[in-house]
């Protein structure tokens, strides 16, 4: 969970960030935003937006909410009566985010997964569904290697498409634009290491990743955490409060045979 959110402190401000600049709604006048966003061109995603005032407003007040399930009401009840809305990835997104401070595993995955139904390729939302069955699957679940395969093939998707499926505010730096990828980089490799060395644990394999201080170390952790710190202090626009990677590789329970 302490990893889970830790995604979501840096990304959350992300989402907010893209809704207050992206998401008002669109007008025969208006120039397309390649044409007035230099920075966005290392992105082809478009960045989502309302098509009508009405449908704007109605997101603009579900998304305020900050009662995870209100929130989730609201989000649910805004993807019916705008079936084509935009916006609905980005209230699921938000509202997986409070259930990420409330510490729901159940409904971040569910969140998570709503929002993956509307863009199966968005990173943000693989890296923290993928995180969140990573850390709470367990040798006891009857569907392990399923969860654990599911979890690896997020994360390994996440890899793929954090430089084509990110929707980036218009004038970002692109220095911002590259920590912000890199983080999601580290946080998709350090899960792919956490995935590996529990695959071992669960089939009983003792060959698991190298250990230091009797900790499992993975290289990919440490990855991004000084780049997530200088873009949270540099601007707000894409990183949240990051405090750097978490090291949980997990503790080496082997017992060692005497003699």
């Amino acid at each position: 969970m302490k990893q889970v959110a830790m995604i979501g402190a840096v990304l959350v401000i992300a989402t907010w960030s893209f809704a207050q600049s992206n998401s008002k709604p669109t007008t025969q006048s208006q120039p397309p935003a390649q044409s007035t966003a230099p920075a966005a061109t290392t992105s082809p995603k478009r960045p989502p937006q309302a098509k009508t005032q009405p449908e704007y407003e109605a997101y603009k007040t579900a998304v305020a909410l900050t009662d995870a399930a209100a929130a989730e009401k609201a989000a649910d009840d805004f993807a019916a009566k705008f079936p084509d809305s935009e916006l609905r990835v980005m209230l699921y997104k938000s509202t997986m985010r409070l259930y990420q401070r409330a510490g729901n595993s159940d409904k971040i995955i569910e969140m998570g997964r709503k929002g993956l139904a509307l863009d199966g390729e968005d990173p943000e939302l693989l890296v923290t569904v993928a995180s969140e069955l990573a850390e709470k699957t367990h040798d006891t679940d009857l569907d392990k290697d399923q969860r654990l395969d599911e979890a690896m093939k997020m994360a390994q998707k996440a890899l793929q498409t954090v430089d084509t499926d990110i929707s980036i505010p218009p004038n970002t730096p692109q220095e911002q634009v590259d920590a912000y990828k890199g983080q999601l980089r580290s946080f998709a490799y350090s899960i792919i290491g956490t995935l590996e060395f529990k695959k071992r644990q669960l089939h009983g394999r003792r060959d698991g990743p190298a250990k230091v201080g009797g900790r499992v170390s993975f290289a990919a952790r440490s990855g991004g955490g000084a780049q997530a710190g200088n873009l949270a202090r540099s601007s707000g626009q894409i990183s949240g409060s990051a405090q750097g990677s978490e090291s949980r590789g997990g503790t080496d329970t082997g017992q060692h045979q005497r003699g």
